[in-house]
């Protein structure tokens, strides 16, 4: 027998919504949208918030409170559009339904509204992806998925008062429908925000509770994603063979075209770096750039790299990542990366003793840390640059006694590199199956 109760008796959520019309001060809705837009497109999309808006808040008075003459002249106007330029279509969609809002369905408009705000966040409007997220989770108040997408765009803005609500929310719902993938993903997403509050131990919990709702169900793809930022806490808090084997059970979960099982390999190799297990580490940054193309994660590796390069005397090896570490840093506009990786690029530099080189990149990170708020990173580039000031070692590469090999590191490391050189792999006496290595298949998403 299902454990699905019914919607209409869903209980009251933790923090229940407030809707943006019924918060004192909270400004005119919508209207940071016309300052992060032109005006020929922030005009329409103001116009459809404003009918959504009033419709979440009271459907049976809607029609009273819109211009549906208005709105329908708007939808002919939207339909005209190039579809490709905008999110004119989804956009249609909602003044055609808020024209006749006493027929609108919530899934209709929760999903148009949806796409809108993926419109937003890919043209990095952030205020407009907002404001149709939320429009989204008010027309469909009993929907988890859409909770958990408001939850996910306010943790990324930074609101992280906002982004537990939201994603509690999220998760009672998903409790009550009966929503295993979107109970699972709530609970990670929670996790998520404890550990950036460096509440390791409850992080933890969620991320394990995470996991038992995702094997439950077999959900692959999010017990994969949990395990890997509860390799995270592990690696974070110093226990390198629980962290190594949940990295493990990451890697063999993620399918080998997954957009985050490239960013796994390399918060491995940076974990092995930051243990002094440099050797190790640097096949593994070597393989990933030749296959990494995105500019963020290129720029994470090549400073990981430059970090084990310098360490290892490797100058002309350094001297190639510190070049690729230059080049990315001028494309990657999320901060907090870039003071990270100068940060780490700074560190190969300081262990070849090129003293001036690493005082720049301390001090480029530390510009970085602080446009971004970076706290750790700034502390620890402000303590690394007095340092290398002196002519001496930061204190966190002197003091750090290297971990010793263990057999799981290492069959770890040898399965990455099996994977990230599949041409190199040899069975038996020669190369498999008699094939050339160049046809031996590679990662889909390369």
């Amino acid at each position: 027998m299902s454990g699905r109760r019914s919607p209409d008796a869903l209980p009251r959520a933790p923090l229940e919504l407030a809707h943006p019309l019924d918060v004192q001060a909270a400004g005119v809705p919508g209207a940071r949208i016309a300052a992060e837009l032109p005006p020929a497109e922030a005009a329409p999309l103001l116009q459809v918030l404003r009918a959504v808006l009033a419709w979440t808040r009271d459907p049976a008075r809607a029609a009273e409170l819109v211009d549906s003459a208005a709105l329908r002249r708007l939808e002919g106007d939207l339909l005209r559009r190039p579809f490709e330029e905008g999110p004119w279509a989804a956009l249609a969609v909602l003044a055609g339904a808020m024209a006749a809002p006493h027929g609108a369905e919530p899934r209709e408009v929760a999903w148009a509204c949806a796409c809108v705000a993926e419109w937003g966040l890919e043209r990095r409007a952030s205020d407009t992806a907002l404001d149709f997220a939320r429009g989204a989770a008010l027309a469909w108040p009993d929907h988890a998925r859409y909770a958990w997408l408001i939850g996910l765009i306010f943790r990324g803005r930074g609101h992280l008062r906002e982004a537990e609500a939201w994603l509690r929310r999220a998760h009672r719902v998903a409790v009550w429908t009966d929503d295993w993938e979107a109970r699972a993903r709530s609970l990670n997403s929670l996790g998520l925000l404890r550990w950036e509050a460096g509440r390791f131990a409850a992080s933890k919990e969620l991320y394990e509770r995470a996991i038992r709702a995702a094997q439950r169900k077999r959900l692959r793809d999010v017990q994969a994603i949990a395990t890997h930022n509860l390799f995270v806490i592990y690696a974070e808090v110093g226990e390198a063979e629980a962290a190594e084997q949940c990295a493990a059970s990451a890697f063999a979960l993620y399918d080998a075209s997954h957009p985050r099982r490239l960013g796994l390999v390399s918060d491995v190799a940076q974990h092995w770096t930051n243990q002094r297990c440099y050797r190790r580490a640097l096949p593994i940054f070597r393989a990933l750039l030749r296959r990494v193309e995105d500019p963020a994660l290129r720029l994470r590796i090549a400073a990981g790299g430059a970090h084990a390069a310098g360490a290892t005397a490797g100058v002309h090896e350094f001297e190639g990542y510190w070049s690729e570490v230059e080049r990315q840093a001028e494309q990657v506009e999320a901060l907090q990366v870039v003071a990270t990786a100068l940060h780490e690029a700074g560190l190969g530099a300081a262990h070849l003793r090129s003293w001036e080189r690493a005082a720049g990149a301390f001090g480029r990170a530390l510009e970085a840390a602080r446009a971004n708020n970076t706290a750790d990173v700034l502390i620890k580039a402000e303590e690394a640059l007095t340092h290398v000031q002196l002519q001496e070692l930061p204190p966190e590469i002197a003091s750090v006694a290297e971990h010793g090999e263990t057999r799981a590191a290492k069959a770890l490391a040898a399965s990455f590199l099996r994977t990230l050189n599949p041409e190199n792999v040899e069975s038996g006496r020669g190369k498999r199956s008699g094939r050339s290595a160049r046809s031996a298949p590679v990662l889909a998403n390369q």
